[in-house]
This record gives structure tokens, C-alpha cells and sequence, in this order.
């Protein structure tokens, strides 16, 4: 299954979660962590973690001025993060995975607390060479935003600073006659492929620049807010964290129109940033009209609005995009990105979204989209493209409650937005939000882009397909049938669009795309019959059969082959007898025997045990059905003369020879394994 190991998969959210009794199958939890290729996310994908640290550039010997000895201090202490960020866990089943190949892939799933039926939280999505970076610097004027085909990232020097240097920094620290001269020479320095980063820092550059983007006139506060871009571009979390610390990130908010001291976990709700944003807005034009805006807009929410609206297209472009750097750095020890929680408490969700919604309006729903995600060539203006990758920074870190009102927005915008990268910046924050199981009542607004998901799934070399499939993974969840719209994504064709995302997967040797597809299978194989019907009139199980065959040693590709096979078999999915019928004569626990093998790892034999198990109560449901038409068709004095009906699974697995090996598991060294092992060979001496 998709990252995280599991059954029925459903969000990956920040841990594992424990199974419960009311969970049919193991659902898996999908990791979101990044994949390897430049500037782009790792190979597996973790729900807590989900990008891979970056490598700290090598530094530089030349740059302005004389060189110095570039000593490599340790970075100061990280901004403690409102939310513990532990390390990325263990690959596990209810826990994401490590990460694997191109594309993030969690590990087998650790056992659940329930001895038959394990939880799998929802896949967070994985990370793969098409993803957004979560940083990029502008190093030259008229340069178009771009999170998917970026400039490379700078390497910081440790260059000593010229005096000219220092005392252009005094400039612009003191906000005299030069500012404006002095901002646009910072600027410059950090435009080139090695900037002086740490130097400029030294002399209280970021200070210098957060006063300049306050009270500079407006060509310096440009400049001002291009260099805090091209600092917070920076892979070194100790540059940006230095940025956080004179608060560049309010200042940037206010730029967008946030009042210092209004941040809110809510947007929509009483009191959320939106109304503030509204009113301080509406007090403000009301102002400069000579009249009095109803409300209570405070003073500094209205001089704020004031400023933020006099502020140019380019300079709130340019605040947008150093608020989506800072966001996207990763921490070194915690592997998340942590100033993205700073950022989401002082207001940044409603300033994008606001943004987002009035953009939207004026570029969106102008030109259809086409299943590779793209119109007739015109792109989404650049505010739009900037404020989707923003929302992307913050969402990947940040798939909690407050985020729910996102997925309305990312819905429109999959609809009617032409711009291909607007387009996968939403795709991905829609998969991150639905990852998080406090979420998953809020998917169905996300229903009406099954339409477009699905197609864009199919097209395996576009940037859509991976958080498509993602996407559209997370809406089946069978253990939380009031949550669940498996039947909505196998009516929009979910099930051959898994598969041929899986067969291009697999003719390509790509390995993350191979683990998302069976994510994927895994949760519609868990759902309910009509679910698991549609995997075998698509003769899924049959491919899953034969990819099995194939896995050699990796031993997580294999657990999720194990999930896709066992899953439909769990009583709680609800199969029909017609369907159980078929389920027995597509050769799947033909297929669990072979693999039932006792030097397998304690996680494959619990899962197959648990396969096998139910297996057993499928065929005693066969058994039964078997016994009520000889009743029917015979009468009740012949039926009880013919020799009775017996369940097929039990005869079956007494001519593999599969007791034999249950058998050889009595004495497993993993008490659980053993356990389920006892457990089934009692069932088959009271069905004997």
C-alpha cells in the first residue's frame, strides 16, 4: 500500500494510529517525504516528516572582499516548534515508512493493537522528481516564479564583506538619505549563485532589511523584500532562521495586508483572519473616503490596511514569495519544516487564501483543462502561481483542522484553473490535507474534481498524476464507511487509472510510483463489494498476483502487494457470496500459502495469518450459502441425506499443505505471530 503500510490506507497523519475493532482492514498510511532529485522531495514519505533534510552547501572561497577562515559554527538553536516535530519513525505499518526510491515510500507497517485487523492512517503523499521545491531564489528582474523547473539553489560563501559593503548595511540600518542606494547594492549581492550570506548577516543585514520593508520608500522596500526572498532561499536553516527572528515574517505579512498581533488558527470562523482582513480593509477605504466603516477594525489593522493596499502588484509579489521560502525551509534535526507553523500563527493562511480567492477569480474557469493539466497555452497570473506554491509550503507541514477550508478552494481551483503549476501545487496540498484523518469529513467537498483527478492519475509523465492518484487514494477509506467515497472513485474509473499508473510504474522502474499505485488498490480493495468487484472484473488481483512473483527482496513492495490481496477478504468489508466466490477462484490464498514461508519477518506472517484467517470465515460463509440451497432446491429430508456441504477454504488449504506450515509457526519466536498461528489451527480443527 501507498507509504505507509496497511490495509484499507487512509491519511497519513503524524503518527500511527492504533487499530480499532470497528476497522475492517489495515488502512495505510501514506508518507509524504521527499524524493531525491534536484530541488525536488525524497524518496520515501513519512506523515510527520515529509521532506528530506537538506544538505548544507559547501561554502564558497571567493566572493567580495577578502576571504576569510569560513569556520563552520554550529547553526544557533532551532525555533522550538509549537508542535513537537519528532524525528521521522520507523518503518512501520501503522507508522509512515522510510524513504525509498524516486518518491517517498513508508516501510512495512508496525503490528496494530488489534491481534486481526489493523489501522492504516491515509497516505501522505510522496515526494517525487515533478513535486514543488520548497525554495527558490530570484536572481534577476523579470524572472517568472517557478516551483517546477527552479534555477539552482545558492551555495552560501563565507566571504568577508567589503567596507563599501559595510557601510552600505549602516544605510541601511540607520533608514537615512541612502537607503534606497543601499537596498538595491544588498540586493545585488544576493543575486549571484554564491551569495554572502552568513557575512551579511554578521554585519545585521536581516534587521536592516526588516526596518527598510517598513519604512523605505517604495523602490527600497522592494529590494529590501527581494534580498529577504534570496536569504530565505537558502538551504542553511540558520540563515532563514535569522530571518525569523527579527520577524521578517511579520513584516512581510503586513505587507499582504496582516495586522501585527492577528494571528489566528481560524480562517473562516469567528474572529479568523479573514474578518480581520475584511474589516481592517473596509475601515481603511472607508477612511480615505472622510467617512467611518462599520465594525471595529483596531487602529493598527486599518493603518496596516492602508499600507497594504498602496503597496504595488510587484512588491506584494516579492513579500509572497520570501513568506513561501521562509515556510519551505527544513529544520536539521527535526526534518520538518518548522518556521511553516510560526508562519501559519500569525495570519499567513488567510492572507494566501484571500489572495488565492481574489486571483482565482480574474484568471480561472477562461479556457478548459486538459487531462495533462493545461489550456490552450495562457498561464495563471503570477500572484496566483506564487500564492499556490505558498499555500503548498504551509499544507506540507500543516494538516491539521484550521487547514479544512483549503479544500473547497483547491477544489475550484482543480476545475477551472488553466495554469499547470497552480494546478499541481493544489493537487499536492489537497493529498496532504486528506492524509489527515480529522479531515476526512471535509473530502466530499473535494468530490466534484474526481473528474479531473482521475484522468490526470492516467498521465504517469505529468506533474498531476502522483498527488492525483494521492488524491484520489485518500478518499477511500472502508474502515470509516460514513467517510468513505470508494464507490464514487471506482464510478469515476479509479480502478484501471490505478493500474496503469501501476504498469507505468512498474515498466519504468519506478518504485515510489509502483508503492502509490498499490496504496491505492489497497484502500479500494478494503472499502466494500462493490469495490472489491471492480478489482476483480478489472483483474487487479491478477496483476498484484504477478507483481508479488517479482519483488525479489524488497520486502515493502511485498507488504503492499500482501495488503492489496488480504484486504478484501476482511468480513468487515462486507463482500456478497458471488463476489466471495470469485475472491476464491482468483487464486489469492493459492498465492498467501506460497508466500507463508516461517523465516518470513514477523509482520508479512501476521499479515498473511490474518489473510488467512479470513479466508477461512469467507469460505464458512460459502459453506452456509452452499447448505441453505440444498435446503431450498432439495427439501429438508433430502438435504439431510446428502453428504453436507463443507467450507472450500479448509479443503483447500489441506491440499497445499498450508496446516502443515501454520503449523511450523506454533513455536514462532513473535508471540503474535504465534498466537494467530494457535488461533488458526483451532479454527480448523472445530471446521474439520
Amino acid at each position: 500500500m501507498g507509504c505507509g503500510a496497511s490495509s484499507t490506507k487512509g491519511g497519513a497523519a503524524a503518527g500511527p494510529k492504533p487499530a480499532t475493532a470497528a476497522q475492517p482492514t489495515t488502512e495505510k498510511k501514506s508518507n509524504l517525504n521527499p524524493v531525491s532529485s534536484s530541488g525536488s522531495n525524497g524518496t520515501s514519505r513519512t506523515a510527520s516528516d515529509i521532506q528530506k533534510p537538506q544538505q548544507q552547501p559547501p561554502q564558497c572561497s571567493a566572493c567580495i572582499g577578502s576571504q576569510k577562515a569560513a569556520a563552520a559554527s554550529p547553526p544557533p538553536p532551532a525555533v522550538a516548534p509549537k508542535e513537537s516535530a519528532p524525528p521521522a519513525s520507523a518503518p512501520g505499518k501503522s507508522a509512515p515508512a522510510p524513504a525509498v526510491a524516486t518518491g517517498s515510500r513508508p516501510g512495512t507497517p508496525p503490528k496494530s493493537a488489534d491481534p486481526v485487523s489493523k489501522t492504516a492512517a491515509s497516505p501522505a503523499p510522496t515526494d517525487t522528481s515533478s513535486r514543488p521545491v520548497l525554495q527558490i531564489p530570484k536572481l534577476a528582474a523579470g524572472t517568472a516564479l517557478s516551483c517546477l523547473t527552479p534555477p539552482p539553489p545558492p551555495e552560501p560563501c563565507a566571504s568577508e564583506l567589503s567596507d563599501d559593503t559595510l557601510e552600505h548595511v549602516r544605510h541601511l540600518a540607520s533608514g537615512d538619505g541612502s537607503t534606497a542606494a543601499a537596498a538595491a547594492h544588498v540586493r545585488q549581492l544576493l543575486c549571484t549563485a554564491s551569495p554572502p550570506i552568513q557575512a551579511l548577516l554578521d554585519a545585521g543585514a536581516a534587521a536592516a532589511l526588516v526596518r527598510c520593508l517598513k519604512h523605505g520608500t517604495s523602490e527600497a522596500k522592494l529590494d529590501a523584500a527581494w534580498s529577504l526572498t534570496n536569504i530565505a532561499a537558502s538551504p542553511v536553516f540558520s540563515h532563514v532562521e535569522a530571518l525569523y527572528k527579527v520577524e521578517a515574517h511579520i513584516a512581510l505579512l503586513a505587507i499582504l495586508g496582516v495586522p501585527p498581533g492577528q494571528g489566528t488558527r481560524s480562517v473562516s470562523g469567528s474572529g479568523g483572519i479573514g474578518q480581520v482582513l475584511a474589516a481592517a480593509a473596509a475601515a481603511a477605504a472607508a477612511a480615505a473616503n472622510g467617512g467611518v466603516a462599520e465594525g471595529t477594525a483596531s487602529a493598527g489593522a486599518v493603518a496596516t490596511a492602508a499600507a497594504a493596499a498602496a503597496a504595488s502588484p510587484a512588491l506584494r509579489l516579492q513579500a509572497l514569495w520570501a513568506l513561501a521560502n521562509i515556510a519551505g525551509v527544513i529544520h536539521p534535526d527535526y526534518k520538518t519544516q518548522t518556521l511553516a507553523v510560526e508562519i501559519l500563527e500569525v495570519g499567513a493562511l488567510g492572507a494566501v487564501m484571500s489572495i488565492m480567492e481574489a486571483e482565482s477569480t480574474a484568471t480561472c474557469g477562461r479556457e478548459p483543462v486538459s487531462a495533462s493539466g493545461s489550456g490552450s497555452g495562457s498561464s495563471a497570473n503570477a500572484m496566483l502561481r506564487c500564492a499556490a506554491w505558498c499555500l503548498h509550503n504551509l499544507a506540507k507541514h500543516k494538516r491539521e483542522k484550521e487547514m479544512v477550508d483549503v479544500i473547497l478552494l483547491a477544489t475550484q481551483l482543480l476545475l477551472n484553473c488553466p495554469d499547470l503549476e497552480v494546478l499541481t501545487c493544489v493537487a499536492w496540498v489537497l493529498a496532504y490535507l486528506g492524509s489527515n484523518e480529522d479531515n476526512k469529513s471535509h473530502l466530499k467537498q473535494a468530490l466534484p474534481a474526481l473528474p479531473r483527478l482521475v484522468p490526470w492519475v492516467r498521465e504517469a509523465s505529468s506533474t498531476l498524476a502522483n498527488p492525483s492518484l494521492l488524491c484520489v487514494g485518500t478518499m477511500c477509506t472502508g474502515y470509516m464507511r460514513a467517510l468513505d467515497y470508494s464507490s464514487e472513485v471506482v464510478e469515476a474509473g479509479g480502478v484501471p487509472a490505478f493500474l496503469s499508473y501501476l504498469r507505468k510504474g512498474n515498466e519504468a522502474g519506478r518504485r515510489d510510483m509502483v508503492m502509490d499505485a498499490l496504496f491505492a488498490l489497497s484502500n479500494v480493495a478494503g472499502a466494500n463489494n462493490a469495490t472489491v468487484q471492480a478489482l476483480l472484473e478489472a483483474g487487479a488481483f491478477a496483476e498484484v498476483v504477478s507483481l508479488l512473483r517479482t519483488v525479489g527482496d524488497d520486502e515493502e513492495v511485498r507488504m503492499e502487494c500482501l495488503y492489496v490481496l488480504t484486504n478484501a477478504w476482511d468480513p468487515l468489508v462486507g463482500v456478497e457470496v458471488a463476489t466471495v466466490q470469485k475472491l476464491f477462484e482468483s487464486g489469492i490464498l493459492e498465492e498467501l500459502h506460497e508466500q507463508l514461508d516461517s523465516s518470513a519477518p514477523a509482520a508479512r506472517l501476521d499479515l498473511l495469518l490474518k489473510g488467512l484467517t479470513d479466508g477461512l470465515k469467507r469460505g464458512q460463509m460459502l459453506m452456509t450459502y452452499t447448505a441453505s440451497m440444498m435446503l431450498v432446491e432439495l427439501g429438508q429430508e433430502a438435504a439431510a441425506a446428502a453428504p453436507p456441504p463443507v467450507n472450500p477454504v479448509v479443503e483447500l488449504y489441506g491440499r497445499l499443505g498450508t496446516v502443515k506450515r501454520i503449523q511450523a509457526l506454533n513455536s514462532h519466536p513473535d508471540s503474535e505471530v504465534a498466537t494467530k498461528a494457535n488461533g488458526i489451527l483451532t479454527v480448523l480443527k472445530f471446521m474439520s
